[in-house]
């Protein structure tokens, strides 16, 4: 054969998730994966298993790192308010 075997070049990685959700991020690093490369999703531990080449692989842990961020509705609860408002007759109106 010619080359390198793909198989001498593969690494995995596991990449834990604060925030983001694994499914999504999946879906956003699928086009930069390689034709042998895979990428496993699993929701319940909010990680990624990627499985390519160190140079994919490290493309797809920058774009982790990016995506994986906080968002303000995951920082602070809504807070809502409620105020009684007195309504008064308008001038000249006889009610």
């Amino acid at each position: 054969m010619y080359g390198t075997s793909f198989l001498r070049h593969k690494q995995v990685k596991l990449l834990s998730l604060k925030y983001a959700d694994a499914t999504r991020v999946a879906a956003l690093l699928q086009p930069l994966k390689s034709d042998q490369g895979t990428i496993v999703a699993d929701q319940v531990t909010a990680s990624l298993i990627l499985i390519d080449t160190p140079e994919k692989l490290a493309e797809m842990s920058a774009v982790v790192e990016k995506a994986d961020i906080a968002t303000i509705s995951r920082h602070h609860a809504t807070e809502t308010k409620t105020f009684r408002v007195a309504v008064c007759p308008a001038r000249g109106d006889s009610a």
